[in-house]
């Protein structure tokens, strides 16, 4: 996600707080936090047009979150095993 974007969702998030009050920005937050969630994991998940398979989906997500660095070993996985266990188990 490009710097922008998110300096765009922190200013709209400021001015809906500012102009509408608070209870109109909890409605909001889970909304644009989705929107994030996929425009993260989008990515991972199709890969031109196809659906990879199981072990394949692994690699990329293990992948994806190699690349934070302030992430270890130990937390990367139990992050992972989570995220795994919403998308797939409900």
């Amino acid at each position: 996600m490009n710097k922008g974007l998110l300096i765009l969702i922190i200013v709209v998030s400021i001015l809906v707080i500012r102009f509408f009050g608070s209870t109109v920005f909890l409605w909001l937050l889970p909304v644009a936090l989705l929107g994030v969630a996929v425009a993260f994991f989008y990515p991972i998940f199709v890969d031109e047009g196809r659906v990879p398979e199981f072990s394949e989906l692994l690699k990329r997500i293990w992948k994806k979150f190699k690349k934070f660095g302030q992430f270890n070993c130990r937390v990367a996985k139990r992050m992972m095993a989570k995220i795994i266990k919403i998308f797939f188990m409900g």
